[in-house]
């Protein structure tokens, strides 16, 4: 999970960061500003936003949590942060469809409770998006590939592959318990004969990119996908 802070007291801010970095969470930037939040929200595409009610310049931390919501992604999760507990803060905090509502001083337990919440509204909203009639082949260190839209994911959360990369492990996922010919996959991806190196050199490049073998081979037999059981 991926989270940005939108805090204009850096020692809230660092307080903070480091409670959600300890319950895994990466923290992808802090910001001051609902120009640099907006931002951030777009390039480094977060899944939950710690955002500061009252933060810097003339557009506030619900004003900018309205914006993300109607103009980035209503997937964001908005966790808001205040010193103000009074009914009038709270119901301007309605204008968007906040998660949840944190006070400062920040409680380390509140925060810890928040997050797990999060993640479980988070991993469910996921779900969903797979429907029931999506399979999934589960792979080695928490990668997955959805066979129905060709995507890999590793801990539910998408990792961007070429489409030839993804036909490949459609193939291979497909064929999941045998070693697949290389010769079949060859005219599968390309759909015409080419070089085994251009094989090789793909299933190199997927490599480079999860950091982990996800394909092992058998010499004069084929390749096939390293399972979860194994």
């Amino acid at each position: 999970m991926r989270a940005l802070i939108v805090e204009d007291e850096i020692f809230s801010a660092n307080h903070l960061r480091y409670i959600v970095k300890d319950m895994g969470i990466e923290v992808v930037n802090i910001v001051d500003n609902s120009k640099d939040a907006l931002e951030a929200c777009k390039k480094l595409k977060p899944d939950m936003v710690f955002m500061d009610i009252m933060i810097k310049g003339s557009i506030s931390g619900v004003e900018t949590a309205v914006d993300i919501e109607h103009n980035i992604s209503k997937d964001i999760l908005i966790i808001f942060l205040t010193a103000y507990s009074d009914d009038e803060m709270i119901e301007y905090a309605t204008r968007s469809n906040a998660f949840a509502y944190l006070l400062k001083p920040y409680r380390k337990g509140e925060i810890v409770a928040t997050i797990k919440l999060a993640e479980a509204k988070l991993n469910k909203n996921i779900s969903k998006k797979h429907n029931v009639d999506s399979k999934i082949i589960h792979l080695i260190d928490g990668y997955s590939f959805d066979m129905k839209i060709s995507k890999l994911f590793r801990d539910s959360k998408e990792v961007p592959i070429s489409k030839k990369m993804q036909k490949l492990l459609f193939i291979l996922c497909k064929n999941k318990n045998i070693y697949t010919d290389s010769q079949d996959i060859i005219e599968y991806i390309w759909q015409h004969d080419v070089s085994i190196d251009r094989l090789r050199s793909l299933i190199y490049r997927l490599k480079h990119i999860t950091k982990i073998n996800l394909i092992k081979n058998r010499s004069n037999i084929g390749y096939s996908v390293v399972l979860n059981r194994e």
